[in-house]
């Protein structure tokens, strides 16, 4: 078999990437892949970089958990300020992860990822679903 050339070039390349910023804003929507309603989970820092993307079929607190665990292992340190939406769960999860870091939750507060939402559902060609928010209702934008 061939030499395998992913693995080294992703490590120069993470390795060459700046450390993100200790302010994270996470998100969920639910977008259509395939005709499926799914959630998509996102997370970017204060400068507006994506620290990671997480796709799940549900919209609970062991979603919450399952993106925090992955983003602490990929970054491997602890925000100093997390911002949020109003949903409880993410709270819970910070709970349960025992995170010290301090959480902000209102929908104002967390427009810096929704400027990002409409970049990341073009790039995917998916259908977007976003209740409450900044939208100020139920809003259904077909992209692609």
């Amino acid at each position: 078999m061939g030499k395998r050339f992913g693995p080294p070039i992703a490590r120069a390349l993470r390795r060459g990437r700046s450390r993100a910023h200790p302010q994270w804003h996470l998100d969920e929507m639910s977008v259509s892949i395939g005709g499926r309603w799914i959630y998509l989970w996102r997370a970017i820092d204060q400068n507006g970089e994506a620290l990671d993307i997480l796709v799940q079929a549900r919209r609970d607190k062991r979603a919450a958990l399952k993106l925090m665990r992955k983003l602490l292992k990929k970054h491997s340190f602890a925000p100093r300020t997390i911002v949020t939406d109003e949903w409880r769960a993410y709270a819970a999860a910070f709970r349960d992860l025992g995170l010290n870091a301090r959480h902000h939750q209102a929908n104002w507060k967390n427009n810096r990822i929704c400027q990002r939402r409409i970049k990341n559902t073009a790039l995917a060609g998916v259908t977007m679903h976003h209740r409450g928010g900044v939208y100020g209702g139920t809003k259904l934008v077909q992209v692609g």
